[in-house]
C-alpha cells in the first residue's frame, strides 16, 4: 500500500498537469505572461532547498539546485532572449546531465548537507549550472548543433521532442531503477524512479500535444511538477525516519503510540522479549545483537495477524486490530516455536594474522539459539483503552519471563 502511494502521489501531479494543459491550452500562458505563476517554479526549487536543508536531505538539496540552475539556463536563453539556438543547446545539454546526475545522486549514499562529502557535491552541482550558463552564454556553434543530433528518431512522431541521446539515457536509467527496485523492494528507489519519470516531461514541452499552448508556460508548469515531488519525497522520507526503527526498519515507538490511538475494540496487543539478550550482547558484542534485533525484525515483518513495532531494546509489540485473545494466541505460538526452530549463525574471528600466499579459514560458525518470550492482552472493560492493554500485554510478559521464558503468555481479563 505504501508503494502505491508513494508512486501515485507523483505521477497523479504529472498526469494532473498534462491534463490542464491538454484540455486547457490557455492555462500555460498564465505561467509565461508574468506575476506570481511565471515565479513559482524558482520559488518552489527554493522551497525545495531550503526544506531539505533543514532536514538534512542531502539528495534533495543537490537536485534543487540542479534543476534550480538548469531551469534558469533554458529559461532565459529559449524564452526571455528568444534564442532558439543557444536555447535548444541549453535543454540538450540539461536533459542529458539530468538523468546521469540522478543515477549519481541515487547511488552515492546520503552524509548529510553540512558534511564535506555533502557540501563538496552541492559545489559540483553549483559548477554544472555555470558551465551550463557560460558554455551556453558563448553562442559556441556547437552548443547550437546539439540539438539536431538525432538519427535513430530522426522521423520519430510529432509528439515525442526529446532529444535521441536524452531519450535513451533516460530510459537506462529508468530500467536500472525498475531493476533495483524489483530487487530491493526500497520505498527511496521507487521514490527516484518517479521523480525520473516526472523529469522527462519538461524537455517534451514543445510536443505537438501542446500545440496551441504557450512553449514558456508549458515549461515552467512541467518543471513546477518536479519541485512539487522532490517536496513530496523530503517530506515523506523525513516523516519515515521519524517513524522508522533505523537498525530495524521497523516502525517505532511513535508510530505504535499513533496506531494505539485510533485503535477500536476488538484487538489485541502483544508484546515480545528476546530472551538472554543481554547475556548475547555481552558474549558475543553488540553487533551480533543488533545481527538478533534485524533477524527477529525481518521474521515479525510479513506476519499476517498485525502489525509489529520496534518497542525499544530488545523488545517488539504486535497490534493485531479485529483479533480476539483466543484465536491469536494459537498464532503468536507458532511464531514462538518458529523463531526457535530458525538458525542463526555466529561467525568465528579469524585464527590469526593473513601471511602472504598463505590460505587462513575462517574459525567455526557456531549456532545461536535464539528463543521469545510472548505476552499478550485483549481489549475488554477492564482494559478500556489501549494503554492499559498495552500494561497488560507487558505484565503477561513478565509472567512468560518468570514461569521459564520461551513461552506465550494471556492476560486473564
Amino acid at each position: 500500500m505504501k508503494r502505491i502511494y508513494y508512486a501515485a502521489i507523483p505521477l497523479a501531479l504529472l498526469g494532473l498537469a498534462h491534463l490542464t494543459l491538454v484540455l486547457d491550452p490557455t492555462a500555460s500562458n498564465a505561467w509565461a505572461a508574468g506575476g506570481y505563476l511565471n515565479s513559482l517554479p524558482y520559488t518552489l526549487f527554493c522551497f525545495v532547498i531550503l526544506l531539505g536543508a533543514r532536514f538534512n536531505q542531502e539528495r534533495y538539496v543537490i537536485l534543487g539546485i540542479l534543476y534550480f540552475g538548469f531551469m534558469i539556463t533554458i529559461d532565459r536563453f529559449m524564452f526571455t532572449d528568444q534564442n532558439l539556438s543557444a536555447g535548444g543547446g541549453a535543454l540538450f545539454m540539461a536533459s542529458v546531465l539530468i538523468p546521469i546526475n540522478l543515477l549519481i545522486v541515487y547511488m552515492l549514499p546520503s552524509r548529510g548537507v553540512m558534511s564535506y562529502a555533502g557540501l563538496t557535491r552541492s559545489l559540483t552541482m553549483l559548477l554544472q549550472c555555470a558551465a551550463l550558463l557560460l558554455f551556453t552564454g558563448s553562442r559556441s556553434t556547437w552548443i547550437q548543433a546539439l540539438p539536431d543530433w538525432n538519427l535513430l528518431l530522426a522521423g520519430a512522431p510529432s509528439w515525442i521532442r526529446i532529444p535521441e541521446p536524452s531519450l535513451f539515457l533516460f530510459l537506462a536509467v529508468l530500467g536500472y531503477l525498475a531493476y533495483q527496485l524489483r530487487r530491493n523492494q526500497d520505498l527511496q528507489t521507487l521514490m527516484f524512479l518517479c521523480l525520473l519519470i516526472c523529469s522527462i516531461a519538461p524537455f517534451n514541452f514543445h510536443s505537438s500535444i501542446y500545440s496551441d499552448s504557450s512553449a514558456q508556460g508549458t515549461f515552467l508548469a512541467l518543471f513546477s511538477v518536479n519541485a512539487c515531488v522532490l517536496i513530496f519525497n523530503i517530506l515523506e522520507t523525513s516523516l519515515g525516519a521519524a517513524m522508522l526503527d533505523p537498525l530495524t526498519q521497523l516502525p517505532a515507538r511513535r508510530a505504535l503510540n499513533e496506531h494505539m490511538n485510533a485503535l477500536v475494540s476488538p484487538y489485541c496487543i502483544a508484546m515480545i522479549d528476546i530472551d538472554h539478550f543481554k547475556l548475547t550482547n555481552d558474549k558475543h558484542g553488540h553487533e551480533t545483537g543488533d545481527q538478533v534485533l534485524r533477524f527477529l525484525a525481518n521474521r515479525l515483518k510479513h506476519i499476517p495477524f498485525g502489525r509489529a513495532y520496534r518497542y525499544g531494546g530488545e523488545e517488539f509489540t504486535i497490534v493485531s486490530a479485529s483479533w480476539e485473545k483466543n484465536d491469536i494466541v494459537p498464532l503468536l505460538d507458532e511464531l514462538r516455536r518458529s523463531i526457535e526452530s530458525a538458525t542463526f549463525l555466529v561467525r568465528g574471528k579469524r585464527a590469526g594474522k593473513r601471511k602472504r600466499g598463505s590460505s587462513t579459514e575462517d574459525a567455526a560458525t557456531t549456532e545461536l539459539p535464539i528463543t521469545v518470550s510472548i505476552g499478550v492482552a485483549q481489549s475488554s472493560k477492564t482494559n478500556p483503552n489501549a494503554d492499559a492493554v498495552l500494561l497488560a500485554a507487558d505484565k503477561a510478559l513478565y509472567k512468560a519471563k518468570n514461569n521459564g521464558r520461551n513461552r506465550v503468555e494471556a492476560a486473564y481479563r
